[in-house]
């Protein structure tokens, strides 16, 4: 008897629409028998291809098959047939080529199989963010192949990226970057509904640790994304998460935000005056460098400026000084990121008032392109010293959160679990979600995902590295491949180095504050407001500044 494959699918497909789960794990079971065998078929392929016309048939009812498969077990918490979907989309995403036309569906199968199975995992259990754990690792790395390989011309790529960013938001508190990418997704599709309201979400969180003309932009367009994603569609659980999101946080913060329109655009408009700060002004928001969450999306008066702080602290008798001492510390991380904020902008504008630098200062040419200037300089001095930092927030980190580390022992990546098995008992059961972020982004630091970062710091730092003006036709060191370094870095490949760098120190900056406000939230709910005296500290004047 034969089987119209076409017609189970549409009737499983209506009946998980439907919640009705069982009718529509019978319906797969019909399947399975002939799944196998297509799965039995394709393995004997070394590499699937696009235009071999004999796969096709078994692709589509396998795709199919795995993800209803995984749809079903993450509607009723059921690992096992999420397993089961994750093995035969596994078989196929680990041969199909980059450029078949079921690459990206395949691969999306796969990475929200994995995503919901650690969603399940945090939601039994009391550690919520499971940091380094293997299912995130692997869901990190299967979601950032797929944003490599997959073309943005793709409408896949709308939802895998996404999917990246609530995975960054919503599992590992790093909202800062996820922010970027719900951004990524709106300038593909400005309509595209989850990415505007989770915006709106993130948007909201991050008013908290600023003040100001910032605050109320960012409050006002979070209301808007979410509105405007209500508008478009949302499915009926998401739309009553936002809803509660606007009720109990925005309008709590902005009441009079529904009376402002739909008009989110800046009173004040960016001048540009053909001088260097000018152009320091656009280059920090075309870049997404100030420490201000509204320069994302708006060229004004209100996104050039670094608004972030520490808002308050909670200390107990004799402890007096500790949010100063704190506040202090926060403000030297500001400033050194600022300057190489500043000096990074510098080396891109090439101010030919301090040219004169380069003058008379004798080098020979060594036949390999070399690049050598003041402003070469000043981005590697950048680079430098915006690596530093890292470390500077895990000294933070560790004298705050009390990990015990001793001084001379402190680096970021000292803060993954990867390089430190015990930190995460320090934190057990880990509920703050910047905690969460940072030990996650000092993983990525000790996995792999900077490694070209690390390596070139490594090597500026300790060693020789020399940027070209293009690549070199050869090594200078045979033992290059040793230090994982090729003499093969042009100005451009370090530029963009630099840039990804800057994003990822301004990142730890918002999450070492969002933690430290995240914890004295919860010190002052221990404590009730009426037994909270006040602390204010006053801000430091521009002019004052100086020496």
């Amino acid at each position: 008897m034969s089987i119209d494959i076409n017609k189970i699918f549409s009737r499983i497909d209506l009946q998980i629409r439907n919640a009705n789960y069982d009718k529509a794990l019978e319906g797969l079971r019909l399947l399975k028998t002939r799944v196998n065998d297509c799965s039995l078929q394709l393995s004997e392929l070394v590499e699937i291809k696009e235009g071999d016309k004999r796969t096709d048939s078994a692709l589509t009812l396998i795709l199919n098959y795995a993800g209803f498969l995984i749809d079903c077990g993450y509607a009723i918490s059921d690992k096992n047939l999420i397993d089961e979907g994750l093995k035969y989309g596994k078989e196929i995403f680990n041969k199909i080529n980059v450029q078949h036309r079921l690459y990206s569906i395949y691969g999306y199968n796969v990475a929200n199989g994995i995503a919901s199975l650690l969603q399940i995992n945090q939601h039994s259990s009391e550690q919520y963010y499971w940091i380094a754990d293997n299912l995130t690792e692997e869901a990190k790395k299967i979601y950032r192949i797929l944003l490599t390989n997959v073309n943005k011309n793709d409408k896949f790529i709308l939802p895998i990226q996404t999917n990246y960013a609530n995975l960054l938001n919503g599992r590992l508190g790093r909202i800062i970057e996820s922010l970027h990418y719900y951004n990524g997704v709106l300038k593909l599709e400005p309509n595209f509904s989850m990415a505007l309201a989770n915006k709106g979400y993130v948007q909201s969180i991050l008013a908290s640790v600023i003040d100001g003309e910032a605050k109320i932009i960012l409050l006002h367009e979070a209301y808007c994304n979410i509105k405007k994603s209500f508008k478009i569609g949302l499915d009926v659980g998401p739309q009553k998460y936002f809803e509660g999101i606007i009720k109990n946080l925005i309008i709590q913060i902005l009441p009079d935000v529904e009376t402002m329109g739909e008009d989110t655009s800046c009173k004040s408009i960016l001048k540009d005056n053909g001088d260097f700060e000018s152009y320091y002004k656009r280059f920090c928001i075309s870049h997404d460098l100030f420490l201000n969450p509204v320069s994302n999306s708006h060229q004004c008066e209100g996104a050039i400026y670094d608004p972030l702080i520490i808002k308050h602290m909670i200390v107990q008798k004799g402890e007096h000084d500790k949010f100063y001492k704190f506040s202090s510390y926060f403000n030297q991380i500001k400033q050194e990121y600022t300057f190489a904020r500043y000096l990074t902008a510098q080396s891109f504008y090439q101010d030919s008032s301090i040219k004169f630098v380069d003058e008379g200062v004798i080098l020979l040419d060594t036949l390999d392109y070399s690049a050598y200037s003041i402003y070469l300089e000043q981005a590697k001095t950048a680079f430098r010293m915006s690596y530093s930092i890292l470390d500077k927030i895990a000294f933070v980190v560790n004298e705050y959160m009390n990990l015990g580390m001793k001084e001379t022992s402190v680096s970021f990546r000292r803060l993954s679990p990867l390089n430190n098995s015990k930190i995460l008992d320090k934190f057990y059961p880990l509920k703050n979600p910047y905690i969460a972020a940072i030990l996650d982004l000092a993983t990525d630091f000790e996995n792999g995902h900077f490694q070209k970062i690390s390596d070139l710091r490594n090597t500026f730092e300790h060693r020789f590295r020399n940027v070209h003006i293009w690549a070199s036709p050869r090594r200078i060191t045979p033992d290059d491949e040793k230090y994982k370094e090729s003499d093969m870095m042009t100005t451009k490949e370090f530029r963009e180095l630099l840039i990804e760098l800057l994003i990822v120190i301004k990142s730890a900056i918002f999450y070492l504050a969002l933690m430290v406000d995240w914890e004295e939230k919860i010190k002052m709910q221990r404590t009730g407001e009426e037994r909270v005296f006040p602390i204010h500290l006053n801000e430091i004047p521009d002019e004052l500044k100086g020496e």
